[in-house]
């Protein structure tokens, strides 16, 4: 009786260990499909050479139904750049709002309709600014981004 008590118990709880396998695959084929450490790491190799000092790292993982929305303080008087790594198939949007939600700068420029990888501006005005991440086409994206600056 205890021998059919035991062989019933690891047969019901086999399936959850099943599962458990099976998610933890899928998990590790998400991580190595979106290496955003790796378009990371090019981002803030980005600054240097142009005299931008490191300020705040983005990992983006996410898709086109919902863009991904940040906040940041920036100073009056000093220059910051929004660098970007992602997938040659991507088109990544930034784009940096304003206190009052008016649109600063962007990396899309519509009348040519062309993405550039970085995004420079000079800040007018002490504030709270929202910068958001979203893609035009409907497949999730694996990017990162680094905003620096300089005085």
């Amino acid at each position: 009786m205890k021998k059919f008590l035991f062989i019933s118990l690891i047969f019901a709880l086999l399936p959850f260990f099943t599962f458990a396998q099976k998610d933890k695959e899928t998990k590790k084929r998400a991580e190595v499909e979106c290496n955003a450490n790796e378009h990371l790491n090019k981002c803030v190799e980005s600054l240097r050479p142009q005299g931008y000092r490191f300020l705040k790292s983005y990992k983006l993982e996410g898709n086109a139904s919902k863009p991904l929305e940040y906040e940041y303080t920036l100073s009056k008087g000093t220059t910051y750049f929004i660098s970007l790594q992602h997938n040659p198939d991507v088109k990544l949007k930034v784009i940096l709002y304003n206190e009052d939600g008016r649109e600063e700068a962007s990396n899309y420029n519509k009348k040519l309709d062309k993405y550039y990888p970085s995004v420079e501006i000079r800040c007018q005005r002490t504030g709270v600014y929202k910068i958001t991440f979203s893609q035009e086409s409907k497949t999730d994206f694996c990017a990162a981004s680094v905003l620096g600056f300089k005085r």
